[in-house]
């Protein structure tokens, strides 16, 4: 299968990646699509990615194409989410607590 979306990196974005990956602190989401990124950059396959970060090729995908049409940032970040609304109003929970 062709690959649509095709990364290529500049020095300060492959920079960048090295030094989110060496710090360690970053969650751990983001430095596996930081190395899929640097991966791909070196024209390593979708399933050689997925060989070596144990990741799915749906991800890999995903992230590459968030690279391509947004940006780093867009690429190695989640979005927001709105999450579940409240089951309880804050009474009923203080309420139950006790």
């Amino acid at each position: 299968m062709a690959k649509i979306y095709h990364v290529n990196l500049t020095e300060e974005e492959r920079e960048s990646l090295l030094q989110l990956i060496r710090r360690g602190k970053p969650p751990a989401r983001q430095v596996t699509r930081a190395r899929m990124l640097l991966l791909a950059d070196e024209g390593k396959t979708d399933a050689e990615i997925r060989g070596s970060l144990c990741s799915s090729i749906p991800t890999i995908q995903r992230t590459r194409r968030r690279l391509v049409e947004g940006n780093l940032e867009y690429a190695l970040n989640e979005r927001s989410r709105c999450g579940a609304p409240r089951k309880l109003e804050e009474r009923q929970f203080l309420d139950f607590v006790q």
